[in-house]
């Protein structure tokens, strides 16, 4: 039990779903690059079809970015609804 808390503790990609097929791999970079805060905070993106991984140079760029952009996807579909 231990190693796996360790282990998750130190994750730093994301996994993006329901993509759409146009988005590309450079907009998903700027996208999570501008929600963790500061340019150079990912790594590289790899998509493949409607999901992707983002993976980033630090955990907490990560979680920064991860907490920026559920909020702007919930707030979208809260907008559009």
């Amino acid at each position: 039990m231990g190693l796996l808390v360790n282990g998750i503790a130190q994750v730093k990609i994301l996994y993006v779903r329901n993509l759409m097929l146009s988005t590309s791999e450079e907009t998903l970079e700027s996208i999570f690059n501008q929600a963790a805060g500061h340019s150079g905070a990912v790594e590289r993106v790899k998509k493949i079809k409607d999901y992707a991984f983002v993976h980033f140079h630090d955990r907490d760029d990560a979680l920064r970015a991860l907490n920026v952009v559920n909020s702007m996807f919930v707030s979208l579909s809260l907008y559009v609804l």
